[in-house]
């Protein structure tokens, strides 16, 4: 019972052992399974928040959309906001609270969800910063995933989330991780940082599993796509202006 008192207040569990949503949990998942897998989605939520700096309105209700997507009642309601401001926490036992989902929650489908969810509070804000992305290695190491799986699970929220680009170009500096003031020398600049990082021969000598280097490859392809759309967009206007100017 100690183990529980760090990772959520005490008087949360047997509520949270009743949550039900349709669909989420299998009939043999009970209520040990329900119990951790809330009570690490609220904390971590929290944890994960609190990790950028001050919370934020848009992840407070982000985490309140989780709650009414679960279905919680009033109580249980209640039980989730205590645990999300626990997990706020500096001190909290997030890698526990990581290793018990772990070990409790066997089926790939709902640690998928936990993922997406922790991501959504992620990105409700400004976007990822280094601590939270440190948060994400973690979640990754302990549940059994690889950074490239972590992006997926981002790159899935985030157009989720966000309205599509309305042009190629857009789409290209998305790719890119850069916004429509990027000059040509920061387009160069970061493809070239990006592609170093997440090139397939770096993956293999790190020793990737097949599935990873296969996602580098993709992610690979779709950089230097971006990059060379963008540096022949950059190219037309040059001469455009040029001959504008002759």
């Amino acid at each position: 019972m100690l183990g529980w008192q760090r990772l959520a207040p005490a008087w949360t569990g047997p509520l949270l052992e009743g949550v039900d949503p349709v669909g989420l949990f299998h009939p043999g998942e009970g209520p040990r399974l329900r119990r951790t897998f809330t009570t690490a989605l609220f904390a971590v939520a929290g944890h994960l928040a609190k990790a950028d700096g001050p919370v934020q309105e848009a992840e407070i209700e982000t985490a309140r959309g989780i709650m009414r997507r679960l279905e919680l009642n009033e109580e249980q309601t209640r039980a989730a906001i205590a645990l999300f401001q626990h997990g706020k926490e500096a001190s909290y036992p997030v890698e526990r609270a990581l290793r018990r989902l772990g070990r409790d929650c066997a089926r790939r489908a709902l640690l998928d969800r936990f993922l997406e969810w922790q991501m959504e509070v992620a990105l409700a804000d400004s976007g990822i910063v280094h601590a939270e992305r440190n948060l994400f290695d973690t979640m990754a190491e302990i549940l059994g995933y690889s950074r490239y799986d972590i992006r997926r699970v981002e790159d899935t929220v985030g157009t989720r989330l966000r309205p599509p680009p309305e042009n190629g170009t857009e789409r290209a500096l998305a790719v890119l991780g850069l916004g429509p003031e990027a000059d040509m020398a920061t387009i160069r600049r970061s493809y070239r940082q990006l592609l170093s990082r997440h090139h397939p021969d770096r993956v293999t000598a790190r020793g990737g599993s097949e599935a990873e280097i296969r996602a580098a490859a993709e992610y690979t392809r779709e950089l230097r796509a971006a990059y060379e759309a963008l540096a022949e967009q950059r190219a037309a206007g040059v001469v455009a202006r040029a001959g504008e100017g002759s």
